[in-house]
Formats: C-alpha cells, sequence, structure tokens
C-alpha cells in the first residue's frame, strides 16, 4: 500500500472510557493497540470514533482471558493500556507471542548495539515463585541484554506526554531473571534509575533461573522513560534485562454503563432480527451515542425504558364507550414520525374486514397517537408463545385465523397493490369470536405490476410476502 498523504485520526473506547487517539500516518505500516480490562459486565464495547479526521476502520479485534490475579493495578474501575512492551536478549529480530506466551501478548524485539550490549541466553527451565503478578513467558526470561565493558546499562529512551497535566502517569514492569550459575564469590546487584531519580537500590536477581520483577506500585510521571541499571561497589558482574513492560492507566466509568440484564435483552433483540442501524456499543451510554430507537433513563445505571417505532398501547373508551386500542409514541423515537404517517395514510386507503380498522389519529407537537378498533383476544403471538393461556387454539381456529389473515392480503396486493412487508404472528389480531384483523401497516409499501417496480426489504426478517418474488428486490 502506498503512504497516506495526509494523517487519518480517529478515537477509541472502551466502554464509555475514552482509550487512546490513533494517529495513521503510513498505509504501509501496522498499528496494534492493546489494553488489560477487568470486565464489569458481560458484554465490552471497543469503540471507533470519529473525529472528523478521516474515517475510522479496524482491522483485526482479538481478545484473550488473562488470570484474575495479573496485573494487580488493574481492576473493575481502571484498565491499562500498554505503551509499549519489550524482549531484551534475542540475537536476531523476534516476536514472542503466542503459543510461547499463553496469553498471547506481544512482545517485540529490542534492538541494541552488539559493541555495548551482549546477549545472554539459557535454555534451562524457569521456574516462579508462588505469586507471579506478571507471568513473562519463558522464552523471554530466557534471554537478556547486559554491557559488554561498562558497568552500567542504560535502556530504551521515550518521550511522554508531560504536557497534558491530567495524564495520570505510567506503571512500569522491568523483568530479571539471573541466567547464569553464579560461583564462589560472584555476585550481581545494582541500583536503578529512573531518569536521575533511583527508583529501586540493590535489585539482586536470584537465585538462578527464577523469575523476578520489579515494578511501579502507582503511576509515575515524567517527560521520558530512561531506565539506567547502574553496578553496586561490591557487584563482581554487571546488571541484566530480560524485559519491560509499560503501562498507563485508564479510569471506566463502569457506574454509566447500561443495566447488564437490559443489554443481554437487546443484544438478543438484535441478532434475532438482525438490526444493523447505528446498535454498536452501549445502548445507553453515552448519552449522544444511544442507540437509534432506544430510549433510556437517567439513573445508574441506565435502563432502557422502551424501543424499531410506536410506543405503549393503551386501551380506552370513547365518548359513546365505545372501545378502542390507542398506540402512541414520540418524535424522540427513531423513524416514529416515517412511521405514524405512513400508517395513517394506509388505513385510511383501505378497508376490509380482516383488516384493523382506523379509528383517528392525533399528532400533538411530538406526542402521536393511532386509535384503532379494539380486539378483546389479543394478538396471535401471545396465543402461540404460551402468553394468553386463557383459551388453547384448536386446529380449526388455527386454520381460520390463517384463513382471515390470507383474505386480508390478498386485498391488499391484488386489491390496492400494496405490500405489507411486516407480517407476523405479533401483527395479527383476534377478536371476540377469534376472528383474524391484520395490522400494522406503517411499513407498507405501494407496488404496480410491471417489471421495474423496486420495493426493499424491510420489517422483521423470517417473514416475507410471496410477491417478493414476483418483482426485482434490491
Amino acid at each position: 500500500m502506498a503512504q497516506t498523504s495526509t494523517h487519518l485520526q480517529f478515537d477509541l473506547y472502551i466502554d464509555t472510557s475514552f482509550w487512546r487517539r490513533v494517529n495513521i500516518t503510513n498505509a504501509s505500516s501496522e498499528y496494534a493497540h492493546e489494553v488489560v480490562i477487568v470486565a464489569a459486565n458481560d458484554f465490552i464495547w471497543v469503540c471507533l470514533v470519529d473525529i472528523k479526521a478521516g474515517t475510522p476502520f479496524i482491522s483485526a479485534l482479538e481478545l484473550r482471558p488473562l488470570k484474575s490475579n495479573l496485573y494487580q493495578y488493574a481492576f473493575q474501575n481502571q484498565s491499562n493500556a500498554i505503551l509499549f512492551r519489550l524482549n531484551y536478549g534475542p540475537t536476531e529480530s523476534v516476536t514472542i507471542r503466542y503459543p510461547d506466551d499463553p496469553y498471547d501478548r506481544i512482545w517485540p524485539w529490542y534492538k541494541y548495539d552488539t559493541t555495548i550490549l551482549r546477549s545472554i541466553n539459557t535454555t534451562s527451565k524457569i521456574t516462579r515463585y508462588g505469586s507471579d503478578n506478571f507471568e513473562a513467558p519463558d522464552s523471554v526470561l530466557q534471554t537478556a541484554l547486559s554491557p559488554v565493558s561498562s558497568s552500567n546499562l542504560t535502556t530504551v529512551s521515550y518521550d511522554a506526554p508531560s504536557d497534558n497535566q491530567n495524564f495520570p502517569g505510567y506503571y512500569t514492569v522491568l523483568h530479571i531473571t539471573e541466567l547464569q550459575e553464579l560461583s564462589g564469590n560472584q555476585s550481581r546487584q545494582f541500583d536503578v534509575y529512573l531518569n536521575d531519580w533511583r527508583w529501586f537500590s540493590a535489585a539482586r536477581p536470584t537465585p538462578y533461573c527464577k523469575a523476578w520483577y520489579l515494578y511501579d506500585l502507582g503511576p509515575q510521571r515524567y517527560s521520558q522513560i530512561v531506565f539506567t541499571l547502574v553496578q553496586l561497589s561490591n557487584s563482581t558482574l554487571p546488571p541484566i534485562l530480560n524485559g519491560m513492560e509499560v503501562y498507563w492507566p485508564i479510569t471506566m466509568e463502569v457506574n454509566q454503563l447500561t443495566s447488564a440484564s437490559d443489554v443481554s435483552s437487546i443484544m438478543a433483540v438484535k441478532d434475532d432480527y438482525k438490526i444493523v442501524r447505528n446498535w454498536n456499543g452501549d445502548p445507553c451510554s453515552p448519552a449522544n451515542f444511544s442507540w437509534n430507537g432506544v430510549s433510556c433513563s437517567t439513573n445508574e445505571p441506565p435502563q432502557i425504558t422502551s424501543l424499531g417505532g410506536f410506543g405503549i398501547v393503551y386501551h380506552g373508551y370513547l365518548d359513546n364507550r365505545t372501545e378502542v386500542a390507542v398506540k402512541t409514541c414520540t418524535l424522540e423515537s427513531s423513524q416514529a414520525n416515517k412511521q405514524f404517517l405512513a400508517e395513517v395514510r394506509s388505513l385510511s386507503l383501505v378497508h376490509h374486514k380482516n383488516l384493523v380498522t382506523l379509528v383517528g389519529y392525533c399528532k400533538d407537537g411530538v406526542n402521536l397517537a393511532v386509535v384503532y378498533e379494539y380486539l378483546l383476544r389479543g394478538s396471535l403471538f401471545d396465543h402461540l408463545r404460551g402468553k394468553n393461556s386463557s383459551f388453547a387454539l384448536n386446529w380449526k381456529m388455527r386454520l381460520n385465523i390463517v384463513l382471515d389473515a390470507a383474505q386480508a392480503l390478498d386485498y391488499l396486493h391484488t386489491g390496492c397493490g400494496m405490500v405489507h412487508r411486516d407480517v407476523k404472528s405479533s401483527n395479527i389480531l383476534l377478536g371476540q369470536n377469534f376472528e383474524a384483523k391484520v395490522s400494522d401497516l406503517g411499513l407498507a409499501r405501494m407496488f404496480s405490476a410491471d417489471a421495474n417496480s423496486i420495493i426493499t426489504l424491510s420489517g422483521t426478517p423470517g417473514y416475507m410476502d410471496p410477491e417478493y418474488i414476483l418483482i426485482e428486490i434490491y
């Protein structure tokens, strides 16, 4: 791929928390970003947010489980994004990951000057203490770097964003494992300096091939990351270093995520009905990225209060005591106004004994309502799914219901040139004597018999009018 002429930037979020800004400067380069997170819910949202600096994109997303005792500075309200991770000591360029690292962490090779640093390595098995907070892989700990002639070992220098006063700082982990069997009066001891500050005194990586590490207990702020390992005067051997990890903490806004049970339910709806829309990320949070058509409460955690259009259906009475059903919605609901007008228009054009009758409608500001005749027995869906167990549908009742619905659809298709587009059991309502009437024409479309007619698919997957087969569909 050719190099990009301008930078592409977008933001990454973990759930509702800012992770980092991605800056793509070269189309031929690989950009990988990693974070250690303790999941607060059954879902982890990784969101790419458009900041008007190019279209966000992602090539792969990998999720790996870790032991709960690893990375003790990652907990429920704090995650840790990796700045870099390095493998010191291999004599050639190699990247360690699975299966050498069972957690599939990526350990790139640290390129070094062979006139200044030399490689030490072993094939012996690495042993560990009972509690290992990081579990660096054996293949990383079996190689190390040590100075050739000097008594000091200076590691990577990395510029840090010191100008950001809100930046919390970094956590650093140094992996140091003794790879030489010391004999007699041999010893290896050194101080560790971070920039000009003595970060750790008298480090002594013994016994032989025992995994050992030094790490920050809290985040440290600095403008550069320069570690220098300085040999002590009573030490006969120079310092060594096997690997390094540097992270920064991300404060997680766990209390603002949508209720876990609501997320599970709405994800089931999304999967079952193959909904695409903008239904990605957390349904309710942040509020300005909430899902289209989903209304949420303002409490913490947010809860989904209503959903694809119209809202609650009420049972009511006219002045003459005629029973009616009143279906309501507000313009805050996506597509509600369009479906409201479409249903009123469709119902005003059609009249059939097996179609629900329109009594009237109301549009008062953002408040919309459609008034229908009331059908005592509710929906066919409720009867088929056992939600209405007062009456069991025998086969004769079922056959009559199918016949009634078919007559309504035949009238729409052949008499009106109209395709319903959302025929399903919840849109077939039953009267006092179990007569069936088709409802919900909000997605209905007119069509002509000529071959150039195009009607787009809509409604609920799994239900399709036969007339779709006779026309060209895109």
